[in-house]
């Protein structure tokens, strides 16, 4: 018989403990696709606050797929991973997914500010109402702006965090809606 306590019991530091151990044995879904493999770029990522209404840019390293997996009425989207600027070691096989959107229809890269803007305003509008207290809380997708700045033209590309799962689309940019 185990003499240890079941995690709820146990203190922080064992359910941290817990919380590594589970996060280590989690696989990546897009293993398969070795994107880990791919050349490594820089780029620009500028992030929006939308409290004090002020643009932060910073150096990041990504590796993205050069075909997209996926497409939208607008938007294509491409398989990325963004190693974490406090990362001790820099090892691709543990970066986050993200995906990477660009419009399919060539666009002035201000719209891409603007929609980040929107949506991270959108985000705030989200928070406040969740200070209500309803019954089923919102939230709104973190969003960022990635420039290529080794590419052809520095393209951009609006970035969030993969969410694993099937993708079910309820609505549309025309205003159908299911």
């Amino acid at each position: 018989t185990s003499l240890s306590s079941p995690p709820a019991s146990r203190g922080s530091h064992g359910r941290w403990r817990d919380a590594a151990d589970k996060s280590r044995s989690i696989t990546d879904p897009w293993e398969h696709h070795c994107i880990e493999e791919r050349v490594e770029e820089r780029a620009k990522r500028h992030r929006f606050n939308a409290l004090h209404r002020k643009w932060t840019v910073d150096d990041i390293l990504v590796k993205m797929e050069a075909e997209p997996f996926a497409h939208g009425a607008m938007r294509n989207c491409f398989r990325m991973k963004k190693l974490s600027n406090f990362a001790h070691q820099q090892d691709w096989h543990v970066a986050a997914n993200y995906v990477a959107k660009s419009y399919i229809k060539r666009q002035p890269k201000d719209t891409y500010f603007d929609d980040v803007e929107l949506q991270m305003d959108a985000k705030l509008w989200g928070n406040e109402f969740n200070k209500m207290n309803p019954p089923k809380k919102v939230d709104i997708l973190q969003t960022y702006i990635i420039e290529m700045v080794d590419r052809k033209d520095r393209p951009v590309f609006c970035v969030e965090h993969l969410i694993e799962g099937n993708y079910i689309k309820y609505n549309s940019n025309s205003g159908f809606v299911s």
